[in-house]
């Protein structure tokens, strides 16, 4: 009896992998062995870590589309922008599970249909707003101004710094003062409250694994009653946004902040924009947005400490332009062109998101190049992938090369810039990741001067779904 269900478990097995190597509307594209019958390729890929190194690997040795799991093929083609995230396509269904802390939360991050998401982000959309945004300079000028402090008694101390930490910390505080007037605290601290950062790298490796399994999520860190007793991985954080929401309730007369826009809305619309997909908005721009500033303003200062003759040339320009104020402003910022070519760059070579961009073939299904994929196909787009491509970016793409953004092939290459996103799903909070980014690289790098302490230690990182690097400390100085 053992030997027939073990006969019957094998045969209906070896059904399954036929199947879906053979018989598949993607079995014609090439891509691992495991990953033709299976998700476990992409899987073990996302736990290493490496999963944008590795496809990229890939699209070297097959081209512009390789199968990576069994329902799912990763596209590099120049194509991809303009019929994959600029038309209104589904997205992949592993974007639900970025309703935090629970599939009750929705944000439009976590929204797959094209429709539903632009609805939800009008409710998001004057909080955004650069109008808006820039009100709130001063505040970010604090934070900044706090950072330069703990700087410099690092610089007189002569210790390592990990600017991986310095810009977490940089980054949570300001997204704090923007969003409900109310830094977290990290940077007075100088240190990790309970733990909070370190739990939300721990929840973005969850949540990139989670979003293929959402059933089990929904029983697990998903589950409601969690979220409901307030049980929750990064409780800090998660804490001091109940507690601002709550007392915004309690208190409405004070700094116009994006909860007070958002609080507005939601009392103009409530049957359009509920308390819980508010609280989930919060959350959506604190975790996504922190993240992302961080290893944003890593990888600027990174490669130009890699690339002296870059650094040398934007401190230079800094300098020519005479800026006093202890705080660069971001009018001031944004007329300094290798300043912002450097930026592109840097986001160029390190988008913070370097996972697959998941859309689905519509109904008539889609054809990129020469190649078409039938209805209901899940084409993903990695921005770093896609980034370091040589048949897009030219032979240089691998190279830190900020001069790409101000000679003659800059327009060109502009529509295969997706460090954002693009389309209807692009980036909400730009407005607020480029002020602080723009102010602070422009001001750090006038008031300091960095050098790394072995500058042969390459950084290191996970590519999950947000990636932040870490293991390259510094020594920092005082310009003179």
């Amino acid at each position: 009896m053992l030997y027939l269900l073990a006969s019957l478990g094998a045969a209906l097995l070896a059904f399954v992998v036929f199947q879906r190597r053979y018989l598949s509307n993607i079995s014609d594209v090439p891509g691992p062995f495991i990953a033709s019958f299976s998700r476990a390729w992409q899987l073990w890929r996302i736990i290493k870590g490496d999963i944008d190194r590795q496809c990229s690997a890939l699209h070297e040795q097959y081209g512009p589309f390789v199968r990576i799991s069994h329902t799912e093929v990763s596209v590099c083609h120049p194509d991809a922008v303009r019929k994959l995230l600029l038309d209104p396509l589904h997205k992949g269904d592993w974007y639900r599970v970025v309703a935090l802390p629970d599939h009750r939360f929705q944000t439009p991050m976590s929204e797959t249909d094209p429709k539903q998401h632009v609805l939800r982000t009008r409710n998001l959309a004057a909080g955004f707003a650069l109008s808006h945004v820039i009100k709130t300079e001063p505040f970010i000028d604090d934070a900044i101004l706090l950072l330069k402090k703990k700087l410099s008694g690092l610089a007189e101390s002569k210790s390592q710094v990990h600017l991986d930490a310095w810009f977490n910390y940089l980054a949570f505080d300001v997204i704090g003062e923007v969003l409900f007037s109310q830094q977290f605290g990290f940077l007075e601290a100088g240190k990790d409250l309970g733990g909070s950062i370190a739990n939300s790298k721990a929840l973005t490796l969850y949540v990139t694994l989670a979003g293929f399994f959402q059933k089990l999520h929904r029983w697990t860190l998903g589950n409601p009653i969690l979220s409901d007793k307030k049980l929750m991985p990064n409780q800090h954080i998660f804490d001091t946004t109940l507690r601002a929401i709550d007392a915004r309730q309690n208190n409405p007369d004070v700094r116009k902040d994006v909860l007070s826009i958002w609080m507005k809305q939601r009392e103009e619309n409530p049957d359009k924009f509920s308390e819980k997909e508010l609280y989930g908005c919060i959350n959506m721009t604190v975790g996504a947005g922190a993240d992302t500033v961080s290893a944003s303003l890593q990888s600027f200062f990174y490669y130009l400490m890699r690339s002296p003759q870059h650094l040398a040339r934007v401190k230079k320009e800094i300098a020519d332009a005479n800026l006093t104020d202890d705080v660069i402003s971001y009018a001031d910022a944004t007329q300094l062109p290798f300043l912002q070519a450097c930026i592109k760059e840097g986001w160029r070579m390190f988008p913070p998101v370097p996972f697959g961009l998941s859309r689905v073939a519509p109904a008539k299904g889609l054809t990129l190049g020469d190649h078409y994929f039938a209805p209901g196909t899940t084409l993903s787009i990695n921005p770093r992938v896609f980034h370091h491509s040589r048949d897009i970016f030219g032979p240089d793409a691998g190279e830190f090369n900020p001069e790409r953004w101000i000679g003659p092939r800059a327009k060109e290459i502009e529509k295969y810039f997706i460090a954002f996103g693009a389309g209807y799903n692009s980036c909400q909070g730009r407005n607020i990741a480029q002020l602080e980014i723009t102010k602070a690289t422009a001001t750090l790098v006038r008031d300091f001067d960095f050098r790394q302490v072995d500058p042969k230690q390459d950084w290191k990182y996970e590519a999950l779904f947000v990636a932040t690097p870490y293991g390259w400390p510094c020594y920092v100085e005082k310009s003179k």
